[in-house]
C-alpha cells in the first residue's frame, strides 16, 4: 500500500507550526469534548492520523484508548515511534495502516464511541468515496457514537471559493505560510482538485480534493449515519490572537475560513 505521503513521514509536521493550526486544533477540541465527557474513559477511531498529532490530543482530551490509522506506511511508522513506555504498558495508544476507503470493520476491535478524521474526507474524489468512507466510520462506531472531521471550507458553491481563494494567494502568496492552490475543476462538477503547499524549510506538498458542502452530507447518510449533522462555528481562539495580532485574521473570516468542522451521529 503506497500513499503521496510515504515520502513525507515526520516532514508533515510543519504544518503543525502554522498560526491556522491553532485555529484548528482549538476548534476540533471544542467539537470533540463534549462527545468525550459522555463516558468514562472512551474509545476513540483517529482517522488518516498522520504522524499522531490528534491521537495524543485525544487521550489528553480524555479518551482511556485511542486507536490511529493512516494510509501512509511512513507516517504510520513515525506515530509509532511517538508511544511513550507508559502508553505502550498501559495499552491506550495503537497505530496501524489502512485506507478508509476500504477499511470496513477492523477486526478485535471493539466498537468505538467518537471517530475523528481531521482531514481525511478531502481525500474523498466523489459521492461514491465519500460515501465509502462514511460506511467505515460507521462499521466501526457503537449506536449512539459521533464522528468528528474537519473539511475544507463547507459550501455548496466550490467554484466561487476556488476563485477568491486563487485571487488572495496571488496578491499575498506568503501571508498564511502555506498555499492552496485550486487547479482543476473536477467533470462531475461535485467540486475542484488542490494542491497544498506548505512555504516553511522543509518544502511539503500534497494533492487532494474540495468537494461540496452536500456531498459530504449525503455521503454521511449514505453511509449509514443516520443522525444528525451538524457544522460547527470556527471560532478564533484567543492564543491565535496572541500569536499574530488582530489584523493577521481580519481576511481569513472575511474571505471565509479554510475550514470546517462537520459533526456527525450515528
Amino acid at each position: 500500500m503506497t500513499s503521496q505521503y510515504d515520502d513525507i513521514g515526520a516532514k508533515y509536521n510543519v504544518f503543525k507550526h502554522l498560526p491556522t493550526s491553532i485555529v484548528e486544533t482549538q476548534n476540533v477540541k471544542d467539537a470533540v469534548l463534549p462527545y468525550l465527557a459522555k463516558t468514562e474513559k472512551p474509545r476513540a477511531l483517529d482517522l488518516a492520523c498522520g504522524t499522531g498529532y490528534y491521537s495524543h490530543k485525544l487521550l489528553e482530551w480524555g479518551a482511556g484508548y485511542v486507536f490511529g490509522v493512516d494510509l501512509s506506511n511512513s507516517m504510520v511508522e513515525v506515530a509509532r515511534q511517538t508511544i511513550s513506555e507508559q502508553q505502550k504498558q498501559e495499552g491506550v495508544l495503537r497505530f496501524e495502516t489502512g485506507n478508509a476507503l476500504t477499511l470496513g470493520k477492523i477486526p478485535d476491535e471493539e466498537p468505538f464511541d467518537i471517530a475523528t478524521g481531521v482531514w481525511l474526507l478531502n481525500y474523498s474524489t466523489s459521492l461514491d468515496d465519500m460515501t465509502k468512507m462514511f460506511k467505515s466510520i460507521s462499521a466501526n462506531l457503537k449506536d449512539g457514537g459521533v464522528f468528528v472531521g474537519v473539511t475544507p471550507h463547507p459550501t455548496d458553491d466550490v467554484t466561487a471559493f476556488a476563485e477568491m481563494t486563487n485571487e488572495v494567494q496571488r496578491k499575498q502568496p506568503s501571508r498564511w505560510g502555506v498555499t492552496v492552490n485550486y487547479y482543476e475543476q473536477l467533470e462531475s462538477g461535485e467540486g475542484w482538485r488542490t494542491e497544498v503547499i506548505g512555504h516553511g524549510e522543509p518544502r511539503v506538498s500534497f494533492k487532494n480534493f474540495h468537494l461540496k458542502k452536500s456531498i459530504y452530507e449525503a455521503g454521511a447518510k449514505a453511509g449509514g449515519m443516520n443522525g444528525k449533522v451538524t457544522w460547527t462555528e470556527i471560532k478564533l481562539p484567543q492564543e491565535a490572537v496572541d500569536k499574530t495580532g488582530t489584523d493577521f485574521w481580519d481576511m481569513y473570516f472575511t474571505n471565509g475560513p479554510h475550514m470546517g468542522v462537520i459533526v456527525v451521529e450515528k
